[in-house]
């Protein structure tokens, strides 16, 4: 994957990209070459089926990353003023300004020309009162919009966010929030309700991954003191959740599949909550290996719940 990947983008970079890339492929063809001649016939038998899935999934993701790329060159680039409508998806709050992610993005342009974006605008909100602009606010906005660099800026290309400008918005829209920000929004106030504003930024945080509330020293006491994975839904997580539900199952006489379709119900909205990080559906697909197995008579092996999880979560988002 991450070869076939960066054989079409090189074909967008330096040319010492594409040197390095061919020099991968020669390499690993004459090694490839002096196996088959070394023994053929072992070589053969047991990698043949190896080799084959491996060339597969390479034209497979090369397919698959030219469409990406060309699409991503296709998106339009607005060298004049436009007026711009979107949904307001993520609050980012620093020392001097904010940063806000819209979705469901419409742009007009001088001309009277609309346009849907497929990609996201990240917006970078300067003023001295800043305000508070709740998820799922209609925002408009007026001004330049600048396509992001796909060299510079591949890591927000990759996160959906293709647009960025400076703004100041228009926010006088009704807010139409889904059922899993009422829900965030919710578990979000009480926090805030109960405890001080540094402590429930911080619990928020632990709670679906999102470190907005949490600011850079608590977050650089956490790294350098190994505990920064408490701010990352991953393994630890669900695995308290899913030990939790198992205990309460297993005391009101739950069957082993009952128990299996409720908590893969559970780890699917507990993921939606959390954005589907790449983090967590590794750790919910490897548990729901682990549970599958226990009930089937498997022997559970790490590497192979690993790689399960890997091919998931590529298949979702091949470029996680």
């Amino acid at each position: 994957v991450m070869m076939s990947i960066f054989f079409v983008y090189s074909l967008t970079s330096t040319s010492i990209v594409i040197l390095a890339m061919i020099i991968t492929i020669v390499v690993f063809c004459l090694v490839m070459s002096i196996l088959l001649i070394w023994n053929t016939s072992y070589f053969v038998k047991t990698y043949a089926k190896h080799c084959l899935c491996f060339v597969v999934a390479f034209f497979l993701m090369v397919g698959y990353s030219g469409i990406l790329f060309s699409k991503i060159h296709a998106a339009p680039v607005f060298s004049d003023q436009v007026i711009l409508i979107g949904t307001i998806a993520n609050d980012t709050s620093h020392s001097a300004n904010k940063t806000l992610r819209l979705t469901d993005v419409k742009v007009v342009d001088n001309e009277g020309k609309s346009y849907t974006l497929h990609y996201d605008v990240e917006l970078e909100v300067y003023q001295a009162d800043i305000q508070s602009y709740p998820l799922g606010m209609v925002a408009s906005y007026y001004g330049y919009l600048d396509k992001l660099s796909i060299k510079e800026y591949w890591d927000k290309w990759v996160d959906g966010i293709g647009y960025q400008a400076d703004a100041e918005l228009n926010v006088t829209f009704k807010v139409e929030r889904s059922i899993s920000q009422e829900f965030k929004l919710y578990i979000k106030n009480l926090l805030q309700f109960h405890m001080t504003e540094d402590l429930a930024g911080l619990c928020y945080g632990s709670l679906f991954g999102e470190k907005v509330g949490v600011d850079y020293d608590t977050k650089q006491a956490f790294t350098s003191s190994g505990l920064g994975h408490l701010l990352a839904v991953s393994g630890l997580h669900i695995s308290f959740f899913v030990g939790l539900l198992t205990f309460f199952l297993k005391k009101i006489k739950c069957s082993r599949w009952v128990r299996l379709g409720i908590i893969g119900i559970f780890l699917l909205i507990y993921c939606h909550l959390c954005g589907y990080s790449p983090s967590c559906i590794r750790a919910s697909v490897m548990s729901m290996v682990m549970l599958l197995g226990y009930i089937v008579g498997w022997q559970y092996d790490t590497l192979s719940a690993l790689g399960v999880a890997g091919c998931v979560i590529l298949l979702l988002s091949p470029f996680s």
